[in-house]
Protein backbone atom coordinates (compact mmCIF):
# COMPACT_ATOMS: atom_id res chain seq x y z
CA UNK A 1 0.00 0.00 0.00
CA UNK A 2 2.78 2.43 -0.93
CA UNK A 3 0.10 4.83 -2.23
CA UNK A 4 -1.39 4.95 1.30
CA UNK A 5 0.83 7.10 3.53
CA UNK A 6 2.52 5.27 6.44
CA UNK A 7 0.42 6.86 9.21
CA UNK A 8 -2.75 5.76 7.42
CA UNK A 9 -1.31 2.25 6.88
CA UNK A 10 -0.55 2.01 10.60
CA UNK A 11 -4.06 3.22 11.41
CA UNK A 12 -5.61 0.55 9.14
CA UNK A 13 -3.50 -2.12 10.85
CA UNK A 14 -4.57 -0.65 14.21
CA UNK A 15 -8.17 -1.31 13.11
CA UNK A 16 -7.27 -5.03 12.93
CA UNK A 17 -6.49 -5.52 9.24
CA UNK A 18 -3.22 -7.46 9.20
CA UNK A 19 -3.56 -9.18 5.81
CA UNK A 20 -5.33 -8.13 2.63
CA UNK A 21 -7.83 -11.01 2.70
CA UNK A 22 -9.34 -9.58 5.88
CA UNK A 23 -11.02 -7.03 3.62
CA UNK A 24 -13.58 -9.70 2.66
CA UNK A 25 -15.47 -9.04 5.91
CA UNK A 26 -16.33 -5.52 4.71
CA UNK A 27 -19.09 -4.21 2.52
CA UNK A 28 -18.33 -1.23 0.30
CA UNK A 29 -19.75 1.28 2.80
CA UNK A 30 -17.53 -0.15 5.56
CA UNK A 31 -14.42 1.12 3.74
CA UNK A 32 -15.72 4.68 4.05
CA UNK A 33 -16.59 3.98 7.68
CA UNK A 34 -13.07 2.78 8.49
CA UNK A 35 -11.58 5.88 6.87
CA UNK A 36 -13.98 8.05 8.86
CA UNK A 37 -12.98 6.31 12.12
CA UNK A 38 -9.28 6.68 11.32
CA UNK A 39 -9.71 10.37 10.48
CA UNK A 40 -11.53 10.97 13.78
CA UNK A 41 -9.28 8.92 16.11
CA UNK A 42 -6.18 10.31 17.78
CA UNK A 43 -2.87 9.15 16.32
CA UNK A 44 -1.98 5.73 17.78
CA UNK A 45 1.77 6.21 17.31
CA UNK A 46 3.77 6.29 20.57
CA UNK A 47 5.24 9.73 21.31
CA UNK A 48 3.14 11.27 18.53
CA UNK A 49 0.93 14.28 18.82
CA UNK A 50 -2.68 13.30 19.57
CA UNK A 51 -4.11 14.38 16.24
CA UNK A 52 -6.30 12.40 13.80
CA UNK A 53 -4.72 10.72 10.78
CA UNK A 54 -5.92 12.42 7.59
CA UNK A 55 -6.85 10.18 4.68
CA UNK A 56 -7.34 12.24 1.52
CA UNK A 57 -10.25 11.41 -0.77
CA UNK A 58 -8.10 9.77 -3.48
CA UNK A 59 -6.51 7.45 -0.92
CA UNK A 60 -9.99 6.51 0.29
CA UNK A 61 -10.96 5.74 -3.32
CA UNK A 62 -7.88 3.54 -3.74
CA UNK A 63 -8.71 1.74 -0.50
CA UNK A 64 -12.24 1.13 -1.83
CA UNK A 65 -10.73 -0.10 -5.12
CA UNK A 66 -8.51 -2.49 -3.15
CA UNK A 67 -11.60 -3.88 -1.41
CA UNK A 68 -13.32 -4.25 -4.79
CA UNK A 69 -10.21 -6.01 -6.20
CA UNK A 70 -10.10 -8.44 -3.28
CA UNK A 71 -13.82 -9.23 -3.59
CA UNK A 72 -13.53 -9.73 -7.37
CA UNK A 73 -10.60 -12.09 -6.92
CA UNK A 74 -12.52 -13.99 -4.26
CA UNK A 75 -15.55 -14.38 -6.57
CA UNK A 76 -13.36 -15.59 -9.44
CA UNK A 77 -11.30 -17.94 -7.26
CA UNK A 78 -8.08 -16.07 -8.08
CA UNK A 79 -5.02 -15.77 -5.87
CA UNK A 80 -4.97 -12.47 -3.97
CA UNK A 81 -1.54 -11.20 -3.00
CA UNK A 82 -1.14 -7.67 -1.61
CA UNK A 83 1.99 -6.86 -3.65
CA UNK A 84 0.03 -7.49 -6.86
CA UNK A 85 -2.20 -4.50 -6.04
CA UNK A 86 -0.24 -1.76 -7.77
CA UNK A 87 -1.19 1.81 -8.60
CA UNK A 88 -2.17 0.67 -12.11
CA UNK A 89 -4.43 -2.05 -10.66
CA UNK A 90 -5.87 0.48 -8.18
CA UNK A 91 -6.83 2.83 -11.01
CA UNK A 92 -8.21 0.00 -13.16
CA UNK A 93 -10.40 -1.35 -10.36
CA UNK A 94 -11.52 2.13 -9.28
CA UNK A 95 -12.85 2.62 -12.80
CA UNK A 96 -14.48 -0.83 -12.82
CA UNK A 97 -16.07 -0.09 -9.45
CA UNK A 98 -17.54 3.19 -10.73
CA UNK A 99 -18.79 1.56 -13.95
CA UNK A 100 -20.50 -1.18 -11.95
CA UNK A 101 -22.17 1.36 -9.67
CA UNK A 102 -23.43 3.30 -12.70
CA UNK A 103 -24.64 0.09 -14.39
CA UNK A 104 -26.49 -0.94 -11.24
CA UNK A 105 -28.21 2.45 -11.01
CA UNK A 106 -29.17 2.31 -14.71
CA UNK A 107 -30.58 -1.22 -14.39
CA UNK A 108 -32.47 -0.29 -11.23
CA UNK A 109 -34.02 2.63 -13.08
CA UNK A 110 -34.97 0.51 -16.09
CA UNK A 111 -35.94 -2.65 -14.16
CA UNK A 112 -35.44 -5.25 -16.85
CA UNK A 113 -38.57 -6.97 -18.05
CA UNK A 114 -38.79 -10.74 -17.68
CA UNK A 115 -39.73 -12.66 -20.83
CA UNK A 116 -43.26 -14.04 -21.27
CA UNK A 117 -43.82 -17.58 -20.13
CA UNK A 118 -42.76 -20.28 -22.54
CA UNK A 119 -45.97 -21.70 -24.06
CA UNK A 120 -45.13 -23.28 -27.39
CA UNK A 121 -42.12 -25.26 -28.46
CA UNK A 122 -41.76 -23.12 -31.59
CA UNK A 123 -41.05 -20.08 -29.40
CA UNK A 124 -38.20 -21.79 -27.54
CA UNK A 125 -35.45 -19.89 -29.41
CA UNK A 126 -37.09 -16.53 -28.69
CA UNK A 127 -37.57 -17.51 -25.04
CA UNK A 128 -33.97 -18.67 -24.59
CA UNK A 129 -32.61 -15.49 -26.15
CA UNK A 130 -34.90 -13.35 -23.96
CA UNK A 131 -33.92 -15.16 -20.77
CA UNK A 132 -30.22 -14.93 -21.70
CA UNK A 133 -30.53 -11.17 -22.21
CA UNK A 134 -32.44 -10.82 -18.94
CA UNK A 135 -29.90 -12.85 -16.97
CA UNK A 136 -27.02 -10.86 -18.49
CA UNK A 137 -28.57 -7.71 -16.99
CA UNK A 138 -28.95 -9.20 -13.52
CA UNK A 139 -25.95 -9.63 -11.23
CA UNK A 140 -25.69 -12.27 -8.55
CA UNK A 141 -24.14 -12.03 -5.12
CA UNK A 142 -20.66 -12.18 -6.60
CA UNK A 143 -21.29 -9.15 -8.88
CA UNK A 144 -21.20 -11.51 -11.87
CA UNK A 145 -23.91 -11.43 -14.56
CA UNK A 146 -26.23 -14.38 -13.98
CA UNK A 147 -26.08 -15.62 -17.58
CA UNK A 148 -22.93 -17.53 -16.63
CA UNK A 149 -25.21 -20.24 -15.17
CA UNK A 150 -26.84 -21.04 -18.52
CA UNK A 151 -23.99 -20.98 -21.02
CA UNK A 152 -24.30 -24.18 -23.03
CA UNK A 153 -20.67 -24.79 -23.98
CA UNK A 154 -17.90 -26.25 -21.89
CA UNK A 155 -16.17 -23.46 -19.97
CA UNK A 156 -12.87 -22.45 -21.55
CA UNK A 157 -9.58 -22.67 -19.75
CA UNK A 158 -8.95 -19.94 -17.19
CA UNK A 159 -5.95 -18.77 -19.24
CA UNK A 160 -8.05 -18.41 -22.42
CA UNK A 161 -8.00 -14.99 -24.05
CA UNK A 162 -11.29 -13.10 -24.29
CA UNK A 163 -12.11 -9.88 -26.09
CA UNK A 164 -13.98 -8.41 -23.12
CA UNK A 165 -13.49 -8.89 -19.39
CA UNK A 166 -17.25 -9.46 -18.95
CA UNK A 167 -17.00 -12.43 -21.36
CA UNK A 168 -13.98 -13.74 -19.44
CA UNK A 169 -15.85 -13.57 -16.11
CA UNK A 170 -18.98 -15.24 -17.46
CA UNK A 171 -16.97 -18.09 -19.03
CA UNK A 172 -14.59 -18.75 -16.15
CA UNK A 173 -16.43 -18.11 -12.88
CA UNK A 174 -16.78 -21.34 -10.91
CA UNK A 175 -20.34 -22.60 -10.51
Amino acid sequence: MYWFHSAAQDAVVHQGFMVIMELIVLCKDDVKGICKIICAEPNAEPNAEPNPVPIPFMQQQRFAAMHYWVMTHLCLGLLTVAVHFTMVIAQEYAIKMIVEIEETVAIDQETSKLPDKFKQQAKWLVFTEAIAVNLSQQKGGGRIPLNYIIHDVDPPEVAAVHEMEREHIINTVPL
